[in-house]
């Protein structure tokens, strides 16, 4: 159910990204899980230039930060009532079940 969901082995490899269903923002998100995974994959650990790491390294630093910024944003709708209404159907219907 989490919409920021990073699923993969590694930053250098497929990552899949789970928005929520409705779409509020997910396409903000998918941008700028991109983006992290591509400045990821830029850091270079071999790099001799001390000056040039840093530079690397602060880019990873600052999409990651606008990576979590628009999973914040995405996690901040408010449910409608139905939704709401569904969900505590649901969960005493499992605590009903599990009674049995």
């Amino acid at each position: 159910m989490d919409p920021c969901l990073l699923t993969g082995h590694g930053l250098g490899q497929r990552v899949r990204l789970k928005a929520r269903p409705a779409g509020r923002g997910s396409v903000q998100v998918i941008a700028a899980a991109e983006t992290l995974v591509t400045a990821s994959g830029d850091l270079d650990m071999n790099e001799k230039k001390a000056r040039r790491f840093q530079q690397q390294a602060e880019t990873v630093v600052a999409t990651q930060k606008a990576f979590l910024d628009a999973c914040r944003q995405d996690l901040t709708y408010t449910a409608r009532w139905y939704q709401v209404l569904r969900r505590l159907r649901e969960r005493r219907f499992l605590r009903e079940q599990a009674d049995r």
